[in-house]
C-alpha cells in the first residue's frame, strides 16, 4: 500500500508581538496550523516596523514589512523570502561556512541602499543553530517619527500579496 503526502506551504510574512504596527489593511485572514485538528484562528494583515542596528557601523535602520500576518502571541517574526524577492529584496540564506566564495552579500538580506541611488546594503544574518535570523527589536515612536533613520521596505505595500495566486509573479 502506497501513501501519497501532499505538502502545502503558505508563503506570507508573519509579525510577532515586538513590532510597531503602522497600518491595518482591514483584510483579516484565517490561519491554520500544521495540525488541522487544532482548528484555525483569525489574524490581522498589517504593515509593521522593526528596528535593526547594522553591526558594521551601528547605524539604525527601520525595516518595514507590509501585508504581513500579525500574530500577537508570537515571540519572533517570520520573513517569507518570496514575498521579499518580489519587492526587489535579495534573500541569500545559505550560511557562509557552506560556500566556497564568500562576499558581503553572502548570508544576508540585500536591499537597495536607501542613501544611494545605485548601491546596495547588506543586512547580514546571524545563526542560532540552523536558523538564520536578523537581530531586530520594536522601534520606539520617537525613532519612527524622527526622520533620522533610513526606512527600508522589505515587502511591497502596493502589490496585493496572495500566496495562492497562480500568476508567475506570485507563484510560490
Amino acid at each position: 500500500m502506497s501513501r501519497r503526502a501532499i505538502v502545502r506551504s503558505i508563503c506570507t510574512c508573519c509579525i510577532g508581538r515586538d513590532a510597531l504596527v503602522l497600518r491595518d489593511f482591514d483584510r483579516p485572514v484565517q490561519v491554520y496550523g500544521y495540525d488541522p485538528t487544532l482548528g484555525s484562528q483569525m489574524f490581522r494583515t498589517v504593515s509593521a516596523a522593526l528596528a535593526y542596528t547594522h553591526p558594521a557601523d551601528g547605524r539604525l535602520y527601520l525595516l518595514v514589512v507590509h501585508q504581513a500576518i500579525e500574530i500577537p502571541h508570537l515571540d519572533h517574526h517570520l520573513l517569507c523570502p518570496m514575498q521579499c524577492r518580489v519587492n526587489d529584496v535579495d534573500f541569500n540564506e545559505t550560511p557562509r561556512f557552506l560556500l566556497k566564495k564568500v562576499t558581503k552579500e553572502t548570508h544576508a538580506i540585500v536591499v537597495p541602499d536607501p542613501e544611494s541611488e545605485t548601491g546596495t546594503l547588506s543586512l547580514p544574518f546571524l545563526l542560532k543553530g540552523v536558523t538564520s535570523y536578523l537581530p531586530v527589536r520594536k522601534p520606539t515612536m520617537a525613532e519612527w517619527n524622527s526622520d533620522l533613520h533610513p526606512i527600508i521596505d522589505l515587502t511591497s505595500e502596493h502589490l496585493d500579496w496572495d500566496p495562492t495566486s497562480t500568476s508567475p509573479l506570485m507563484d510560490c
